[in-house]
């Protein structure tokens, strides 16, 4: 894996995928499966808007700096 791949898991002081999914079960371990699986789709999206919007704020000020 990667840096960029790993800089989530970093946040959480997590190496592995398997360790960040037994810590999100453990950090909200009263939702069932299936909000957990819902619960990691947010997340995913949530990455994937910051990233888009990172782009879009990159190529937007780049010229006036």
């Amino acid at each position: 894996m990667n840096t960029k791949e790993n800089q989530y898991l970093e946040l959480l002081n997590l190496r592995t995928p398997a360790e960040a999914y037994s810590a999100v079960k453990n950090m909200a371990s009263s939702l069932s499966d299936d909000e957990h699986l819902i619960r990691s789709c947010i997340f995913d999206l949530h990455a994937a808007v910051e990233i888009e919007l990172r782009r879009i704020f990159y190529h937007t000020f780049k010229t006036r700096l």
